[in-house]
């Protein structure tokens, strides 16, 4: 009588693993798959509000370079004089240092376009220049695929922040 009052509070037919031993297990089970489906539904969420911004970002950046585009390509032929010119080089610094900004944005403390190093500062200035500090594929997160999809970008992909071409002034091989 008394575990069929508890049966009749409680709304359970098993309260404790010593009940039904079988149907325990098969509990447990059944609470372990429901707590992984919360958990991936938590991640979907993360992760989509992690790519909105990133793509908020990338689309902010795309903006900066038409326009950066738009101004080179008016500074070409004869109505452009060093004057003009100069002034619109301070247009393209700005500019330059607004893709830095983007390109160090922030979702909760993660940082979008380092890879996989999201709690390292991705993009810094060094010696007049900018270095890339970011490394590897992207932050990943279980979503219930088979396959890991990284939720974050490096700035290789979103930037091209890393190039086998480097140029200078300076001969760095010089012949006798």
């Amino acid at each position: 009588l008394l575990n069929t009052q508890l049966q009749l509070a409680t709304g359970r037919l098993i309260n404790r693993p010593s009940d039904n031993a079988v149907g325990a297990s098969t509990v447990s089970v059944l609470d372990d798959i429901l707590e992984r489906r919360e958990q991936r539904l938590r991640n979907l969420n993360h992760a989509e509000s992690v790519l909105n911004t990133a793509d908020a970002a990338l689309a902010e950046a795309n903006d900066i370079l038409m326009e950066a585009n738009s101004i080179g390509l008016g500074q070409i032929g004869a109505g452009s004089d060093a004057a003009t010119r100069a002034n619109q080089a301070q247009v393209i610094d700005s500019m330059l240092n607004e893709m830095v900004r983007i390109g160090n944005s922030q979702y909760q403390d993660i940082y979008l376009f380092g890879g996989t190093r999201t709690a390292t500062t991705p993009y810094l200035d060094l010696l007049g220049g900018i270095q890339y500090q970011g490394s590897g594929e992207g932050l990943v997160t279980d979503i219930g695929l088979p396959r890991s999809i990284p939720i974050t970008t490096p700035g290789e992909e979103a930037f091209g922040s890393l190039s086998a071409r480097v140029r200078g002034e300076r001969d760095l091989d010089p012949t006798m």
